[in-house]
């Protein structure tokens, strides 16, 4: 489990790398991607629909339906993948969740968190899904270790 995104950003992450890793053979269908991922198909679903609308990912109606990414993997960052299910609010709250910390009120980790998302934003920036989906086949289990 993350300790900085919800599921909904873990299961959007993991579908968009799933789909970028078996996109070759056309649309993959909800239940497909659901099942590969050990991902209960509503919670799979809405995460993807955000993805849909921001054009990462693409929705594929009729008997050979399903979703495939919008773009090359090359070209998404997952720092669009985590902002788009997240929003842009995510790094901008306080680590302890006290919504009065700020730069002129802040909390005892204001400054660690500071730096700390200023490290995992470049991380997420810099890193696109194709980096991430070769080499290794995604599947639940290697998700999660």
């Amino acid at each position: 489990m993350s300790v900085i995104f919800s599921k909904s950003g873990e299961y959007a992450m993991q579908a968009v790398l799933f789909l970028a890793r078996h996109s070759a053979s056309g649309p993959i269908l909800l239940r497909d991607s659901s099942g590969s991922l050990s991902i209960p198909r509503p919670f799979l679903n809405k995460p993807l629909q955000v993805l849909v609308r921001d054009g990462i990912v693409e929705s594929h109606r009729g008997s050979h339906g399903g979703f495939s990414l919008a773009r090359p993997s090359n070209t998404i960052r997952l720092e669009e993948i985590i902002r788009s299910v997240e929003g842009r609010s995510l790094f901008a709250k306080c680590v302890l969740g006290f919504p009065s910390c700020r730069e002129s009120n802040p909390c005892s980790l204001h400054m660690e968190w500071n730096q700390a998302r200023s490290i995992i934003l470049n991380i997420l920036n810099k890193r696109t899904v194709a980096e991430l989906s070769s080499g290794f086949e995604i599947t639940r289990s290697v998700l999660e270790s």
